[in-house]
């Protein structure tokens, strides 16, 4: 496929925008209009955020070859005047502009990076554009501090970040056409944060009529870590730490901060804790004017939807990437999963502040059994059958004990994935069920290729010791050539054998295929024919959405990429969905049993706290019964009425859905 730049178009310069913001509490303000031609063929700065970062970006060898690298931030040029976008158009629509052809749909890309990093630089729209003939548009938004610092008073009601990018849309809806596009046909998707996003545009009364369809990957505004309960408290905390004058007055602090450098400011809120939900202190807020109320309270009122279609998926590995990267010098299946382990993340990850202790023990007694017991790992159950089968035959010494054989690492990473992405993106796609006029489509992301170079532990063995040296170069800033040549033949010797896909479908690795990186010819990376098919079939998938709201419409079977494969829309009867991959097929109840734990079980502990009270200080007719003791006759006879509701859901579930494969992901006949 061929790519322009340079094209010269001609718009009115008072609808060019950027923005000036001193340190980020204001909505964007629009700049002098610009004289003359501007040269929009270099990317913009990203938007300020932490420079002790690095991010996966795609750049040129000196061999003139492509490669997908890991570059520090502070390679790039950042600043607080970045609201920019990037705006990839098909050669044919450029070419044509000036006919009477038909409009392109337009997608939106908004970036993750847990609302403090990344940029719109980072997702090259070029073949997406051209593969699927739309407009491809991302951009960037004010991040961290600067973009969802928030006092819940007016003097900074917060939600920035969100306001970039609602001007952004506004910009697309006044001037796409110039550039070929459809100003009515604006599909907003997003990944992670983004992705949240996406689902707090489609509940914001500011962002009406901005855009026809959504797409939120990996990421609810429903999960704990997408809205921001207690932002007060994370201002305060950061004005202590910047020796601010009065933490008790906002525009003290306001003051304080505006005149302290913005990279200072950065720096220090980048001091988060695991008690901050997933370290995201700065995260959108119900400022009652863009988010009117908690997005779980607004997704139930009717009327407060944006009627459009809606697709709402996940990865099937997602988070797990967190617990392998973290333990790289080690095999993930040596590092055992343990209770204290469980404890050290658990608590913090769920409403623990609306929990007495009691609940809160057993809480991490339920997880723990929900995914040792009944739901370990496939090996951790191969494993335990054949020492099961052992005993049997009688080769095994009975006092070997079967259990010594129990999920390792990686199912905490899949409790965090099923608690922050899963779980909530499940709950979304049923409470977006209850408008009849939103249509909804749901999917998991099920394709790990052997070639990525982000999860293979070790890439192939005649990497280019020249890209190493560079890539170790930008993350080091180490600058002596014979310890960096040392490093690379150290990390890369001959014996040390190619790992295979460590990481499996992890969090966005479905954007690499969606924004068609197979076919960008990399030289380390997505080089499998494989890997272009599963890039042909998002491709499609993703613009035929964009395009007429289902990812599947009729096509003909010589255009069509994904033969003998209709994706059924998610509704309160047929809670289907698709799983993607080299064959995507359709499945009923995505993972059901722990779906149900999640958002109906464990709500029990913060919406039914166990509270004891401390009136009962003094000896009671039971003698010597202890306060404990009274506590534990009343917990165990309130779990017990928990377990009977629970089994008798439980049945009627059975009852209802035999049929349908609850339990695991059966293929339906389409």
């Amino acid at each position: 496929m061929d790519f322009l730049s340079g094209i010269v178009y001609h718009l009115n310069s008072e609808d060019i925008y950027s923005s000036f913001i001193p340190v980020g509490q204001t909505a964007p303000v629009p700049k002098a209009p610009w004289e003359g031609i501007y040269n929009a063929t270099a990317f913009g700065p990203l938007c300020a955020q932490s420079k002790n970062r690095s991010h996966w970006d795609i750049v040129m060898e000196t061999s003139g070859k492509k490669i997908l690298r890991r570059l520090g931030l502070w390679d790039y040029m950042q600043g607080e005047d970045c609201l920019n976008l990037n705006i990839y158009v098909p050669v044919e629509a450029l070419l044509e502009r000036k006919s009477n052809s038909k409009p392109l749909s337009v997608m939106f890309f908004i970036h993750g990076g847990s609302y403090k990093t990344n940029g719109g630089r980072f997702y090259p729209g070029e073949w997406l554009a051209s593969a699927g003939q739309v407009i491809v548009i991302t951009v960037n938004y004010r991040l961290g501090v600067l973009g969802f610092l928030s006092t819940e008073d007016a003097s900074a009601r917060g939600n920035y970040g969100l306001l970039d990018q609602i001007l952004a849309l506004k910009w697309v809806k006044d001037n796409i056409a110039a550039f070929g596009g459809n100003s009515s046909d604006v599909t907003i998707f997003g990944n992670s944060a983004g992705g949240a996003c996406v689902g707090l545009h489609l509940i914001s009364p500011m962002s009406r009529g901005l855009f026809s369809k959504a797409i939120a990957q990996s990421g609810s505004p429903i999960g704990e870590w997408a809205v921001q309960r207690r932002p007060r408290m994370h201002v305060e905390r950061l004005a202590r730490k910047l020796k601010c004058p009065n933490v008790n007055d906002s525009e003290i602090i306001l003051e304080c901060l505006r005149k302290i450098d913005p990279e200072q400011i950065i720096d220090k809120s980048e001091d988060a804790t695991l008690e901050d939900s997933l370290m995201l202190q700065f995260a959108p807020v119900a400022d009652g004017e863009f988010l009117l109320k908690h997005p779980t309270t607004m997704l139930q009122q009717e009327g407060s939807l944006s009627p459009v279609p809606v697709m709402v998926g996940v990865t099937r590995d997602e988070l797990e990437v967190w617990m392998t990267k973290s333990y790289q010098d080690k095999d993930p299946s040596s590092i055992p999963f343990t209770k204290d382990l469980l404890r050290k993340y658990l608590l913090h990850l769920v409403r623990k502040d609306f929990m007495s202790g009691i609940a809160a023990d057993v809480l991490l007694h339920a997880v723990y059994t929900e995914y040792v017991y009944r739901h370990g790992t496939t090996s951790h159950h191969k494993k335990r059958r054949q020492q099961q089968q052992k005993m049997s035959n009688g080769t095994v010494p009975y006092h070997e004990n079967p259990t010594s054989v129990l999920p390792d690492i990686r199912t905490l990473g899949k409790i965090i994935s099923d608690i922050d992405l899963k779980a909530p993106s499940v709950k979304l796609v049923n409470l977006l069920t209850l408008h009849p006029s939103v249509s909804v489509y749901m999917y998991e992301f099920d394709y790990a290729s052997t070639d990525d170079v982000i999860a293979n532990k070790y890439v192939a063995l005649n990497v280019n010791v020249e890209t190493c040296i560079q890539d170790l170069k930008s993350l080091t800033k180490e600058t002596n050539q014979k310890v960096l040549l040392a490093a690379c033949k150290y990390l890369f010797p001959k014996e040390k054998e190619k790992k295979s896909n460590t990481l499996g479908s992890y969090h966005e690795s479905e954007l690499y295929y969606i924004f068609g990186f197979p076919h960008m010819n990399l030289s380390n990376a997505l080089r499998l024919p494989q890997d272009k098919e599963v890039s042909d079939i998002m491709i499609q998938l993703w613009s035929d959405f964009a395009k007429h709201g289902n990812p599947t419409p009729e096509r003909k079977d010589e255009d069509n990429m994904v033969k003998n494969f209709t994706w059924r829309q998610y509704t309160e009867d047929e809670d289907c969905f698709a799983t993607l991959g080299l064959q995507p097929f359709v499945a009923r109840s995505y993972e059901s049993e722990r779906m149900t734990f999640w958002n109906h079980f464990v709500p029990l502990f913060t919406e039914y706290p166990i509270l004891i009270s401390s009136n009962h200080t003094k000896a009671t007719p039971l003698g010597e019964c202890s306060l404990t003791y009274i506590g534990l006759i009343s917990f165990i006879g309130w779990l017990s009425s928990i377990v009977c509701l629970g089994l008798l859901l439980h049945l009627c579930s059975c009852k209802m859905f035999k049929n349908f494969g609850v339990f695991g992901k059966i293929p339906i006949p389409v």
